[in-house]
């Protein structure tokens, strides 16, 4: 049951890695509509995701290759990422909205960047040290996870929207995060990759 753990919660951050974007692309009419004064430089919100985002992730891969896995991803990626979709529930100024973008986007970039790492270990521990290892086998199984996150995002799109509406809709979404969040916390740190003995793979 243990070792099956890291399993579950790497899958689970997996599909958040699928589900996100396409959250972020799919509610901004919705948010937009929820501003005090709906402002067309909304479409900044989804640009500023993706621009902050690439920049991130080198920053993610540094701090993985200087602290504990487990740590990054949960501390500066699945936290992180609860707060900005509580924040993006409650925002209702542009100005709010963009700068959530910018902190979403590097949450999001933690959780990416730290779960494809794990995945390459997670999925097949006891064969960590075999040649060939199983990383690409593992990356395989883990994108199935996100796969299904874009498959499901449209969905839950449309269930915020017709159910809910976006502010009670996101705050429920937030709540339900802390799900992959528990589930990482409760893994040994054992179960994560190691960092280099060095900074040296940065440079």
């Amino acid at each position: 049951m243990i070792s099956s753990l890291p399993v579950v919660a790497a899958l689970a951050n997996g599909l958040l890695i699928g589900l996100i974007p396409l959250l972020i692309d799919g509610l901004k009419p919705a948010i937009n509509s929820r501003l005090e004064k709906p402002d067309e430089r909304v479409e900044w919100f989804g640009r500023l995701f993706y621009l902050t985002w690439l920049p991130a992730m080198p920053l993610a891969g540094w701090l993985l290759d200087v602290g504990s896995s487990r740590d990054v991803l949960l501390f500066c990626g699945l936290i992180p990422l609860i707060v900005g979709v509580a924040w993006l529930a409650l925002a209702r100024s542009i100005v709010s909205l963009l700068s959530n973008a910018v902190f979403i986007s590097v949450a999001y970039s933690f959780v990416t960047t730290a779960t494809i790492r794990w995945m390459t270990v997670a999925f097949f521990p006891d064969y960590i040290d075999y040649q060939p290892p199983m990383n690409i086998a593992a990356l395989n199984l883990g994108f199935v996870a996100v796969g299904t996150g874009a498959m499901v995002g449209p969905w839950l799109v449309a269930a915020i929207e017709r159910w809910f509406g976006v502010r009670q809709g996101l705050l429920y979404l937030s709540v339900a995060l802390l799900a992959p969040a528990l589930l990482t916390a409760l893994c040994e740190k054992e179960f994560f990759p190691l960092h280099p003995p060095s900074t040296s793979s940065w440079a």
